[in-house]
């Protein structure tokens, strides 16, 4: 253990870069809307699959709804955001490209009554 930080210490030292900590992957997340409801789920999965499965199987559950469709999935971030449509809002989903990308892009895809944006980031606590 001590020649590690010593190790550590001597590339710091030298001011050589350290490389980057290896992560494991973080995962995938969907989101699922019931158009009915005017309701949404966002959650975290292992994979593509395992993400979407959930995101429908949690707004089924917790809607109690029949009509659950996938609005958007992928490995970093997702966003929903609504379109103000009476008298049902519709929600809106956007992927890829980090949380302020996938909110800003939901919202646009919502137009120009885009109200009550929401997102989730695979590295967000699950």
């Amino acid at each position: 253990m001590n020649r590690v930080i010593g190790l550590v210490a001597a590339v710091s030292a030298a001011g050589l870069p350290l490389a980057p900590v290896a992560y494991a992957d973080d995962g995938w997340v969907a989101a699922a809307s019931s158009p009915s409801h005017e309701s949404s789920e966002k959650v975290w999965g292992f994979d593509q699959a395992d993400a979407e499965v959930r995101a429908l199987s949690q707004c089924a559950v917790l809607e109690r709804a029949r009509d659950c469709v996938l609005l958007a999935s992928g490995p970093d971030c997702v966003a929903i955001a609504w379109d103000g449509e009476q008298p049902i809002n519709h929600a809106h989903g956007a992927s890829g490209g980090g949380r302020d990308v996938v909110i800003q892009a939901a919202m646009a895809a919502a137009g120009p009554y885009a109200n009550d944006p929401s997102a989730r980031c695979s590295w967000d606590p699950h």
